[in-house]
């Protein structure tokens, strides 16, 4: 069950005459290239959002502690243990609503999740990044072209209904990312959100 939403949070969830729409903002420099290595993405995806670049001792790191496994893919501990390795903190949260996603935007953190995907088994789901926020928008960054993201805007209740609630929601705090802070400047989350929707339009 979704939590009430208590103001000043913006209302992620109400449809009507401002229905938030998701921005699918495919990451360029690399892509997943088989069907259960989307973990190990997900991680790259938010060194790529901070740096711009992957390196290849990121990307071997990444790999090393998620395992991806052709059956089953990359469990909740084995995404937070690669992220730790990277020099990330991370939070787990037991439910995707408002006030998670609003705060953790607002403090420059990122949201790693799993959703269902259309039309597949009850055991195929896929790892996200929830990266920022604007008034009117969420914007996912996603490495691969799987079904539920065909698409650059989709409704955002689809996302929040195809949650996959077997597995954690976790925060990342970018912000705290040891390795990042000392080499690049880290952008607000206004900032970094209104620049990649920017791009979108």
């Amino acid at each position: 069950m979704y939590e009430p939403i208590q103001a000043p949070v913006p209302d992620l969830w109400t449809t009507g005459s401002r229905r938030r729409s998701v921005v699918i903002e495919k990451v360029c420099g690399f892509h997943q290239l088989d069907s259960y290595s989307c973990g190990a993405a997900a991680v790259a995806t938010v060194i790529r959002a901070y740096t711009n670049y992957l390196k290849p001792k990121h990307w071997f790191t990444t790999l090393r502690y998620t395992n991806p496994q052709p059956c089953g893919g990359t469990p909740t501990r084995r995404v937070r243990r690669a992220l730790h390795e990277l020099g990330f903190k991370t939070t787990i949260k037991r439910s995707l609503n408002a006030a998670n996603v609003s705060e953790a935007i607002r403090q420059g953190d990122m949201i790693i999740t799993t959703v269902q995907m259309p039309g597949q088994e009850a055991d195929s789901t896929h790892w996200i990044v929830v990266a920022g926020c604007s008034p009117d928008d969420v914007l996912i960054l996603n490495a691969t072209g799987l079904p539920l993201f065909s698409k650059r805007w989709i409704p955002w209740e689809v996302v929040r209904t195809r949650r996959d609630r077997r597995e954690s929601v976790i925060q990342v705090h970018t912000g705290l990312a040891a390795w990042v802070s000392d080499r690049y400047p880290v952008e607000t989350s206004e900032k970094r959100s209104s620049r990649w929707i920017a791009r979108m339009k």
